[in-house]
């Protein structure tokens, strides 16, 4: 998977097509699986272990006493600060 694929993931979540529990077992597991490999580029590697620390610990396991909606607020949260990130990548160096 790619970073972009990972983060369809969490997307499919706030638009309704794949469930909190699918949320919360799937992300974690893809973006270890992508953190594990070597093909990463150093920027990618950077982007992935901050998708880890946005979307993973302060979004998916701060939010387990959370209620749904409660939970899908912080994750909607977290998209947004992810969202720059992503796009700093996909930019070209001038």
């Amino acid at each position: 998977m790619t970073i972009e694929e990972i983060l369809e993931v969490l997307r499919e979540y706030l638009d309704g097509q794949i469930s909190r529990f699918e949320l919360e077992m799937d992300f974690p597991i893809e973006l270890a699986r992508l953190l594990d490999g070597e093909e990463l580029r150093p920027e990618e590697r950077d982007l992935a272990e901050n998708l880890s620390t946005a979307v993973v610990t302060d979004g998916i396991e701060a939010g387990e006493e959370l209620d749904d909606g409660e939970f899908y607020a912080l994750m909607e949260q977290q998209m947004r600060s992810v969202s720059g990130l992503v796009e700093r990548l996909e930019m070209p160096d001038k």
